[in-house]
């Protein structure tokens, strides 16, 4: 009964909240979004008309003042650069299409995949995705043992004390709420199935991961978590049949990923160049800086990650098949901290680590589970940590978002904490201006992240 009226008042709340998702496509989300858009308007791999859409800080990286491309941007192809992933394309097409449709149905004006109609339904689209994340993650920790109660209120908490709720809201043209949708789908599927998986299962497992790593190739490292069902294949007895459902995991991998096989060959002329040029050190990681540092740290600014690596610490020690996404995890951190952008440049908390959406549903509902166990005094304490951890949250997302704070760089931990509270006043004024003309409020801070950007890359 409390799984079917939380599922109903999740349902009710992304329903209602499709009407705050922003529609601008800002910074690397025109980099996914132009896959789409250039694909079904124009037929081609050409993002030179979808790029006239983007925000300056995107569009001047690529496009001369005139419309035409920067020599240094051109491929050997004669196409305009565009290293991101081609997945999220896939994930928005359903929706794209229904707009398209709509849109020829009426005679209007397409605007290179960029009018009102397409923007607002793909919005709505990552909206979904994010929430299916959530509900995926729910019904996963409810496979290992918790209760509805618990999480749900794993999943509430986390959507609301991390940086996916700015991903959802503010920012839903970029990857992460596609991807935290995509690892969840890939770990919902593979984790608790009784062993030994099927080579049919095997191949749908495969499916997942390509998908997975097709939408955001850092989530390649989550495979890992399919290592403790893949030797248990040799434990089973099954071991003539582990090449074979092994090869059919991979091949459906491949497969899915054709997409992005065929996009980077017709831009790049190779379906193995990324077109990404970061640098990783593995030598030199800030693997306490990724963490704790004032610029973007994970558990300095969402702390309910830390909440949450806590609780699936509990989970390991009475489900030990989960050693696999144990290692992903780590191999994901060190990675991240090994970037050369570890911080993530212009982001909310550390956006990369959106994709741990899965496993800290499950570790915070676990912690939910230990301490409401405990008594009357430590559940008050609970549900006030919570409750305490996602205003901040909202409130920090509101001061990054309206700059109130610097998107990029360190912060003044003492400025954070004083502006808070004069957080509620001023959310009333742009909530206002939100509704009453949100051009011309994304167009000031648009310009103010323009000043900001050329004042950070002379401090670099």
């Amino acid at each position: 009964m409390i799984g079917r009226a939380a599922a109903g008042v999740a349902a009710a709340f992304v329903l209602l909240s499709m009407v705050v998702v922003n529609t601008h496509v800002r910074g690397d989300g025109n980099g996914y979004y132009a896959w789409l858009a250039s694909a079904v308007i124009d037929h081609d791999a050409d993002f030179r008309n979808q790029y006239r859409h983007a925000n300056a800080l995107f569009s001047e990286r690529y496009l001369t003042p005139d419309g035409a491309v920067v020599p240094a941007r051109v491929t050997v192809t004669g196409h305009v650069e565009n290293q991101w992933a081609v997945g999220p394309a896939v994930l928005w097409a359903p929706w794209f299409l229904a707009a398209h449709a709509v849109v020829l149905v009426r005679g209007d004006d397409p605007e290179d995949g960029y009018a009102p109609l397409y923007r607002r339904v793909c919005a709505i689209g990552s909206l979904v995705y994010a929430f299916g994340a959530l509900w995926l993650s729910v019904a996963t920790a409810r496979r290992f043992g918790a209760s509805s109660a618990t999480a749900w209120s794993g999943a509430v908490s986390v959507f609301g004390a991390s940086s996916l709720l700015v991903y959802t809201y503010l920012l839903p043209f970029h990857v992460h709420a596609l991807a935290a949708f995509t690892v969840a789908l890939f770990l919902w599927y593979g984790l608790g199935r009784q062993r030994p998986i099927t080579l049919v299962q095997w191949c749908i497992w495969g499916a997942l991961a390509g998908l997975m790593v097709m939408t955001y190739h850092l989530d390649a490292v989550f495979v890992l978590a399919a290592l403790p069902a893949a030797l248990s294949l040799r434990v089973s007895g099954a071991r003539a049949a582990v090449a074979v459902r092994l090869a059919g995991f991979m091949a459906m991998a491949v497969a899915v990923g054709i997409p992005q096989w065929v996009g980077k060959a017709v831009v790049y002329g190779s379906p193995f160049v990324t077109g990404y040029r970061d640098r990783f050190f593995w030598s030199a990681p800030e693997l306490w800086r990724t963490a704790f540092s004032s610029n973007h740290g994970v558990i300095l600014w969402t702390p309910i990650v830390a909440v949450g690596i806590a609780g699936w610490c509990g989970w390991l020690r009475h489900r030990t098949e989960l050693w696999g996404l144990a290692l992903a995890g780590a191999v994901f951190y060190l990675a991240v901290a090994s970037y050369e952008n570890w911080h993530g440049l212009s982001s909310f908390g550390n956006r990369f680590f959106v994709s741990w959406t899965f496993p800290l549903v499950i570790g915070v509902s676990d912690v939910v589970t230990v301490v409401w166990r405990r008594g009357a005094v430590w559940r008050a304490v609970l549900v006030t940590g919570l409750c305490g951890l996602m205003l901040w949250n909202a409130a920090l997302a509101f001061q990054w978002a309206s700059k109130m704070v610097p998107s990029r760089g360190d912060v003044q931990i003492s400025a954070v904490v004083t502006q808070q509270w004069s957080v509620p006043r001023r959310v009333v004024d742009y909530a206002r201006r939100y509704w009453t003309d949100r051009d011309a409020l994304i167009r000031e801070i648009e310009g103010q992240d323009q000043r900001e950007w050329e004042t950070y890359r002379k401090n670099q």
